[in-house]
């Protein structure tokens, strides 16, 4: 190789070295090692003030929260929404009875989560921890048993982040947390105990960036402009007027008057703003007030808006009304919403990662206003079915309710034709029959019914509970002698002992009365379902009767804990709808309470004696909920003899909740199927008034027969 081709590749050499990216250095950590969050600072646990290296302090932000009146107002209004919106613990499959009373029981806990406030003023300050340094804290206090009675709220400003070499949070048992109280660290705090939970986290910042820190700057500005606004009326720093003095005056000779004018005033605290004297030549002017409300008040009160996901109608210059509808909707879609579902999640971490139950989740009941039609029939329906009087009906929209001769003269009159599903809407000629109707039976005093059988379960309850208090104080006590120290399985272990040693075999009694009470809106529901469906009752009558009572005689039996064997009740050893177990669940949040506490087995049982709603309240939601399921059925019985009703659908005004919501949202299912909740019909839960609506066989579709 000649030199000069040797030195042209030097050459060429030199320049791809010179104009290559290069060899990168070798990393500081061995092969292997997991990547950092972020470029934190070195030795940051080592600090002892919260958020030390933001450029807005917790405290500052709270100061500018306060002190924007406009800011403040947003924020609360948003904290009214949250609160005006109804919750449940739901089980997440509808079908589980373990989970639906899982649910229950974590109901009624969350209903003072912290023991000492309602859930809604308890969400109200997490809301207010999120919206201001968005810093939401909450501790899980548990008992020497390992189980949890308080979630209570901790000041998120007092929380100092840990992180570990890679910059993420520690696991447990390491503390992830430490509380700072007078820049002193007051205790550490892991994962398990406290729930830190920031709603807008950033990978490179330990805190989140709250709503008030993202509008920081405006709403700075707004401060300064109150400030102005404020000083225009109380400190008089603008004039009034200048006035221009003698063109012989000097500068000290305007000195000297403006004091002396100004000394006249001063004798008046109430006039702030005084004339300012200049010199000759310059024509007297007057200032005016500035506006209080302008273009710039409205972009402040737009931007806040904005950020708090609120609609500014109420503080602009005002719009048309489709304007403000779709502003409202669209604000009420895009943040509301999104808020909501931040919370319940904090919810569900709350039930599935400490309280360890993953069979249920926290749901927001939204309630949307029904339309004036679409109630009317409604309310129809409800009358047509006996589940409202047309006086309840007349008191929710205002109006007195019925004179005894009004009552008489509308029984009178035909009973309107209830508003069905298309398929009725011919007025029931959809079934191909020419028979005349269902003969018409009369039917019983409901109300009436339903206080006898009130009455009955109260009876049995009297007769039961000198018993059943014995039982508990004996199995209570022996339970509590059992073992020294209690623990989270000793604690399970007790109450069950307890529980499952009550002798329900009195409670049998009520078997009688039940069955009697059940039978008799059954056999009136059935008859009333041909009658919906105007099917002559020739030929069925004795088999409408005959099912009427036998599944009476069922249900009576399930509620006392035994099964119907078509000629006596027997032993259940499954009883899954009884009385018996539904006491045994009640009884379980109260015995939970006793043992953590240390309660006497006296006292134990004067608190079960003494609790009304434990007695006579269930008393009267049983004999409701139960003759409205006796009703429901009737229909099912009625329609199954018709030989045309094929399939079923449930129905339930806007706003249930997720349990009806789902079951009417299942469609049309076979005539003998279960809903989604497992149930075959209404009521699926107390205090429930879905209904049911028939579907003919000419009317189910090719997969549902």
């Amino acid at each position: 190789m000649s030199f000069g081709t040797q030195f042209l590749s030097g050459v060429q050499g030199f320049i791809k070295a010179y104009l290559s990216a290069g060899e990168p250095q070798k990393p500081a950590l061995p092969k292997g090692s997991p990547p950092s969050q972020f470029d934190f600072d070195v030795q940051s646990n080592l600090r002892t003030t919260p958020r030390a290296d933001a450029e807005v302090t917790f405290e500052q932000l709270r100061r500018f929260a306060d002190g924007y009146d406009l800011l403040r107002l947003a924020i609360e209004k948003r904290k009214d929404q949250i609160e005006a919106m109804e919750w449940n613990i739901a089980a997440i499959d509808k079908s589980d009875p373990v989970a639906r009373a899982q649910a229950e029981r974590l109901y009624k806990q969350l209903r003072r989560p912290d023991g000492v406030h309602s859930f809604s003023r308890w969400m109200r300050a997490i809301v207010e921890d999120v919206l201001v340094i968005d810093a939401p804290a909450i501790y899980v206090r548990r008992n020497i048993a390992g189980h949890i009675y308080a979630l209570e709220l901790v000041d998120g400003a007092t929380i100092k982040v840990n992180i570990t070499d890679e910059g993420r949070t520690p696991m447990p048992p390491l503390p992830a947390y430490q509380q700072i109280i007078d820049g002193i660290p007051a205790v550490d705090l892991t994962t398990e105990e406290l729930l830190y939970f920031p709603r807008n986290v950033r990978s490179h910042k330990l805190y989140g960036l709250s709503k008030v820190e993202q509008v920081i700057m405006t709403v700075n500005l707004a401060l300064n402009r109150q400030m102005y606004q404020l000083d225009y009326y109380t400190q008089g720093t603008i004039p009034e007027a200048f006035l221009s003095c003698p063109p012989d005056w000097t500068v000290d000779q305007i000195s000297e008057f403006q004091k002396y004018w100004d000394l006249i005033f001063e004798q008046n605290p109430d006039i702030k703003r005084k004339a300012r004297f200049v010199p000759a030549g310059m024509n007297p002017i007057f200032p005016k007030d500035s506006p209080m409300k302008d273009e710039f008040d409205e972009w402040l009160a737009r931007i806040i808006s904005y950020a708090l996901d609120l609609p500014p109608t109420a503080l602009v210059k005002e719009t048309n009304r489709a304007t403000a509808e779709t502003t409202q909707a669209a604000s009420q879609s895009e943040g509301q919403r999104a808020f909501m579902n931040y919370l319940k999640e904090i919810m569900d971490i709350l039930l599935h990662d400490y309280f360890d139950v993953d069979g249920v989740e926290f749901v927001w009941a939204t309630k949307e206003e029904v339309e004036p039609l679409k109630q009317a029939q409604i309310d129809q329906m409800y009358v047509n079915l006996h589940i409202l009087t047309p006086s309840e009906v007349r008191s929710r929209l205002g109006y007195d309710p019925l004179t005894e001769e009004q009552t008489e003269e509308f029984a009178a009159l035909s009973p309107p034709q209830a508003q069905f599903p298309a398929i009725f809407a011919d007025g029931g000629s959809a079934h191909k029959t020419d028979a005349p109707p269902a003969r018409k039976r009369d039917a019983p005093d409901t109300s009436a019914v339903q206080k006898k059988f009130a009455a009955a379960i109260q009876k049995m309850f009297d007769r039961v509970k000198p018993d059943l208090l014995r039982q508990l104080e004996r199995s209570y006590a022996k339970a509590m002698e059992s073992a020294e120290k209690i623990d989270a399985k000793q604690k399970k272990k007790l109450m069950q002992m307890a529980l499952d040693e009550l002798d329900f075999d009195g409670w049998a009694t009520l078997f009688d009365d039940a069955a009697e009470c059940l039978e008799e809106i059954a056999k009136a529901g059935a008859y009333e379902g041909l009658r919906r469906i105007k099917v002559s009752t020739d030929g069925i009558t004795d088999m409408v009767d005959a099912d009427a009572q036998e599944w009476a005689r069922t249900r009576a039996a399930e509620l006392v804990g035994k099964k119907w064997n078509g000629e006596k009740y027997v032993d259940n050893p499954n009883p899954k709808w009884a009385i018996t177990e539904s006491t045994r669940e009640v009884l379980r949040g109260t015995l939970s309470k006793a043992i953590d506490e240390g309660w006497s087995p006296q006292k134990l049982t004067a608190t079960i004696r003494d609790d009304e709603h434990f007695w006579q309240r269930r008393a009267d939601m049983i004999s409701r909920t139960e003759l409205q399921f006796a009703h429901q059925n009737g229909n099912l019985i009625g329609w199954k003899a018709s030989g045309i009703v094929k399939g079923k659908q449930s129905l339930c005004i806007d706003g249930g909740c997720p349990m009806c919501v789902e079951n009417a949202e299942a469609g049309t299912v076979g005539i003998d199927e279960n809903f989604p909740s497992g149930h075959d019909a209404p009521p699926y839960h107390p205090n429930c008034f879905c209904t049911l609506l028939p579907v003919l066989d000419e009317d189910m579709t090719d997969g549902e027969n």
